[in-house]
């Protein structure tokens, strides 16, 4: 067996891939979703900025042309369909979820950016009939992340940006 190569994954990234990589990147109010099927030893990853291009008071139309990566449901959908044409289907697959924090104060009752994001992929996931087997999201900070594609496991490390006061 070869060794692993190491992939960084910028925001609005995706990859499909066996045991050869190993994949980080770093999270802050994004969602990654990572996707591994033990049977097939392939997994997915992606790295989403905002939950849909259906922002609220925009109609269904983008603001820009962004690639599929850059929208949870479009990055999500692309998962899948990579994954299905090699074989895999979805009720095989363990989902992780892990990102979504809050980098900065977020007024309002909408739970701000990252728990959309958060909430959209448990919501595509189980439509979808994959099973989430862990997640780590919220919370006020970011994460960094790799995911081992030849086991399927995640390794996060949460570091929270609340500000200490001094009494």
């Amino acid at each position: 067996m070869s060794a692993q190569r190491d992939l960084f994954l910028l925001p609005g990234g995706l990859h499909v891939g066996g045991a050869e990589v190993r994949v980080h990147t770093l999270l802050g109010s994004c969602v990654a979703v990572t996707l591994w099927s033990r049977r097939h030893r392939l997994g997915g990853i992606c790295h989403y900025l905002l939950p849909s291009h259906e922002l609220s008071g925009r109609g269904a139309q983008p603001l820009v042309d962004h690639p599929p990566g850059h929208y949870g449901t479009q990055a999500l959908a692309w998962l899948l369909e990579q994954l299905g044409q090699r074989g895999v289907i979805a009720a095989e697959l363990e989902a992780k979820i892990i990102g979504g924090g809050a980098l900065f104060e977020q007024p309002g009752a909408g739970g701000g950016v990252g728990m959309q994001n958060s909430a959209l992929a448990r919501h595509f996931l189980y439509t979808a009939g994959v099973v989430v087997v862990a997640e780590d999201v919220g919370r006020r900070g970011y994460r960094r992340l790799v995911f081992d594609m030849g086991d399927g496991a995640v390794w996060v490390r949460y570091n929270d940006i609340t500000p200490q006061v001094a009494v």
